[in-house]
Order: C-alpha cells, then structure tokens, then sequence
C-alpha cells in the first residue's frame, strides 16, 4: 500500500485534521501491523512501527542515535554505560530496530522498569511526530513485513494525537525568532547580558549548556526540566540577541555503493576538539575527506604529509597564530596556491588586512553557525582552484 498525501498545517486544537493523523488514524482502524516509512523533502526517512493497529515504536530522521541516547541516558540515571551499546546500534544494517531491540535487552536485564519504558517511547514517538509535522511534503508508503517482535508498549493512535496537540500547544505557545528550530545548537553571544540578570551560581550552571553544542531538547532533558519550561527561561535572550542559533549538524551521507571518484581533502588546524568535530561532521557530509589538527607546532609537518586540497585556520592559537603559520606556509612551493580560510572570532579589519597580508584566501567566523556556509566557501574556493 503506498500514497503521497501533503499535509496542511496541523491545528493545535484539531490534529485530526492534518494527513498525518489521518494516516495514523487509518491504520489504526484497519489494525495495521508493520512498519509505517515517511519520506520528507528534507530529511531522512522516519519510521513508526505498528502492532495490531497500536504504535509500538517511532524512528528515523536525520540524528535518531543523538534522540535515542538523550531519553535513554537520562531514564537510567547514566547508570549504563551507553556508549558500547549505541555504537552497535550504529554499526546495524537495520539500525531502527537494533533501536527497539537493545531497549528491550536493557528492560530485560533490569537496566529500566516497563513503566519507564513505557514512558521512553511514549516520549520518543512524540518527538518523532512532533519534527514530522515541521517537513513540508510527505509520503507515505507501509511494509506489512517490517514487524517488531517484542511489544514493550501498545499505544493508542489517539493517545499519540493528544500527546503531539499538547506539545504543539506549547511550542505554538512561545514567540521563537524566524527559523528556529529544537534542533539548532544554542550559543551565548552576550554573555554579560545573562550575567547581570542572574546569581554566579545560576549564571555558571547556564553557560555550560550555552556553548554551541547544545540544543534546547538536550538542555531539557539534561537539567530534568520538559523543553517549554527551559524555553520560557531562555526565550527573553533569544528576542534581544544575547542567544543566538547554531544549525544543527547535518546527518551523515547515506552509504554509497559505486566507486567515488576522488575526493578532495580538507585540513582543519584548530586546537579546539569541539569546533574540530563540529567541521568534520560537516565536511564529511558534504562528501569530502577531513583531517583535523589540533598541535598547531606540528600542523606544518602535517601539512607536508597530507597535502590538502583545502585548508581552514584558526587565527588564535597556543605557541604560533594563524598569521605566522599561513606566512610560513605561503613561502612554501607547495602551498602557494593552497586556499587558505581564516577562521577567527574577531571580524576586526585589522585582522583581516593583516591576514589577508601573510596570504589568507578568505575568512569564516566563529563559531561555526552554518554547514551550508561551509560547504559553500569549500566548493567556491575549490573551483577556483579547479580554473587554475
């Protein structure tokens, strides 16, 4: 069975009213029993998993291990350790229900009570529903052989329906800026801004979740507060611009089964690990090869070694800064015509006259806000390079 529906905005008073629901609603009547697939334009494809008409389990999208692990961990205390039993997950051929699976196992071997996980794919399936109903076109197609065998919870359609109005309700509730999104990283732009408005203690406890790899769902589930409680908390700082929007890292690329033609590599000198993973996420999903270098007195050696296509910099950093190594670099006959990207915190004009003068190509400020900017600056620089 397989049709292509488009669903109007849902009302947060009448969610019958969307396909979705009316998809959901359907099976549920006809007590469907395997695996419903939902295909946006945007993301990748969600998966909820029927039984005799009842939502088992909910999936799929671009970070379902990144949602997975923030439920879980929380629900056991951080009394496991995950970290085993999410790489397997990854590792699956079939990750939606090795998902199901060791949630199971883990409710199996006392890891977590049923009522507990009863409540984790309540909660899972909600959030699910809740970004589906964010994508614009839809299709949905159900495969009757996908089925789970364990059954750790049966929830009703109209269970599920009430859950997602209320969340909406409350997300519809709050006055987001243009864009936002629960899965945007929060990052502190004005930190003093905060710091006169709230105790030492209360502003410290903040700043940690603020520093741009943390969503407002990771902040919620974190501090033990639900996602409208931190919201209205942080919403005043959002609207004067003291807290600003990092875009979420991008999901990585589907597997591909041809041979690839050759992949440029692209080389990050930065000493910090955080803004390394963030571009080497990024990097990666746009198909290129990464290599991060976090010793800035061995960076040129490394350099040598790999022989980048294309190089990001960072200006500030221990024992040498990005002037001196993209001058020692530029002196170099294997590095002249390398594009070189300054990456700097500080958008002065001093800066960049300075570095435009060691040989800097261009400029990207930190922190990274957008993979689309990166991606971006790689393929203009890269064609330039290309022309030569």
């Amino acid at each position: 069975m397989s049709q292509t529906l488009t669903p109007p905005k849902m009302s947060a008073s009448h969610p019958g009213e969307s396909s979705l629901a009316a998809q959901l609603v359907t099976l549920a009547r006809q007590q469907f029993t395997g695996r419903l697939d939902i295909e946006t334009p945007t993301d990748l494809p969600w998966h909820l998993f029927f039984g005799s008409g009842r939502l088992l389990y909910a999936t799929g999208g671009a970070q379902p291990l990144k949602r997975y692990r923030r439920h879980l961990v929380g629900a056991t205390a951080r009394t496991l350790d995950w970290a085993p039993l999410l790489k397997q997950i990854g590792q699956s051929s079939c990750p939606a229900r090795a998902e199901y699976a060791t949630l199971c196992r883990v409710v199996k071997a006392g890891g977590i009570v049923g009522s507990r996980a009863a409540g984790i794919v309540r909660s899972l399936t909600t959030e699910v529903l809740f970004d589906v109903m964010q994508a614009g076109h839809l299709t949905f197609s159900c495969n009757r052989q996908e089925r789970l065998d364990a059954q750790l919870v049966l929830l009703s359609v109209d269970q599920v329906l009430f859950d997602l109005r209320q969340s909406l309700k409350a997300h519809q509730s709050l006055e987001w800026p243009v864009g936002f999104s629960l899965h945007h990283r929060l990052w502190l732009k004005k930190p003093e801004r905060l710091r006169t408005q709230m105790s030492a203690a209360a502003f410290t406890g903040l700043q940690k979740w603020l520093e741009g790899r943390h969503s407002l769902r990771d902040i919620a589930a974190s501090t033990g507060r639900d996602v409208p409680t931190v919201g209205r908390l942080l919403l005043p700082y959002f609207q004067e611009g003291a807290i600003t929007l990092l875009e979420d890292l991008p999901p990585l690329p589907r597997p591909v089964t041809h041979v690839a033609a050759y992949r440029p590599l692209v080389v990050c000198v930065e000493d910090s690990a955080i803004t390394c993973s963030i571009m080497e996420q990024i990097v990666v999903a746009a198909g290129y090869r990464f290599l991060a270098v976090q010793e800035p007195m061995r960076a040129f050696a490394s350099l040598v070694s790999a022989r980048p296509d294309f190089l990001f910099l960072d200006l500030v950093m221990p024992d040498i800064n990005g002037y001196e190594l993209c001058a020692r670099l530029r002196k170099s006959t294997l590095f002249q015509s390398l594009p070189i990207v300054i990456l700097t915190g500080n958008d002065g004009l001093i800066d960049r006259v300075r570095a435009r003068m060691t040989g800097a190509t261009d400029f990207m400020s930190k922190p990274v806000e957008s993979a689309r900017a990166v991606e971006t600056m790689i393929l203009k620089h890269l064609r330039v390079q290309a022309a030569r």
